[in-house]
């Protein structure tokens, strides 16, 4: 798949081909998920230690309360 790079695939016949490169596009969307989703969780642990709120009388409240 040339619009996803390091996804590749063949096919031992012209008929296998499309079936292959429905498996390799599965794996290589399935491989992209997790990876949003640990960079995710690494970006949303960073900002929640760093939050803080901030009341009307400057007491500053912990994200974690």
């Amino acid at each position: 798949m040339p619009s996803l790079p390091g996804c590749i695939t063949e096919g031992d016949t012209i008929q296998e081909v499309p079936e292959n490169a429905h498996e390799a596009i599965k794996g290589y969307l399935e491989a992209l998920k997790l990876q949003v989703a640990r960079c995710l969780k690494r970006i949303f642990s960073y900002f929640t230690g760093k939050l803080r709120f901030h009341c009307d009388d400057d007491t500053a409240l912990s994200s974690d309360m």
